[in-house]
């Protein structure tokens, strides 16, 4: 055994370093939202969203598993059609807004 290497004790300066702040969650959801917007990006130029889709199924399902009653299949379900159901709203109100303006109608 070499002898030249010292194992660290309490006190030394390397445990003194305070571990590096964690991101806001706002952080977080910017980093993601561009990780899963360059994913979906090169799903579709591809033509390979099936594939994208199975893969976030997958990953969806694992964090189901991983954080039990915590995180359960409901809650997600739940999340998603939430999410669809605004998405279906937004371009809705957008399809009538372009109507609208189409006809020559200026918004409210």
């Amino acid at each position: 055994m070499n002898e030249s290497i010292q194992t660290p004790q309490p006190g030394d300066q390397e445990s003194q370093i305070p571990p590096p702040a964690r991101p806001s969650p706002e952080e977080m959801e910017r980093r993601f939202l561009d990780a899963t917007g360059t994913l979906m990006q090169e799903a579709h130029r591809t033509d390979s969203l099936r594939i994208l889709v199975d893969v976030f199924a997958w990953d969806l399902a694992k964090i189901i598993v991983w954080n039990g009653s915590r995180w359960g299949a409901g809650d997600v379900m739940r999340r998603i059609g939430d999410y669809v159901c605004k998405l279906v709203e937004r371009e809705h109100a957008q399809a009538e807004a372009n109507k609208a303006k189409d006809e020559g109608h200026r918004p409210h």
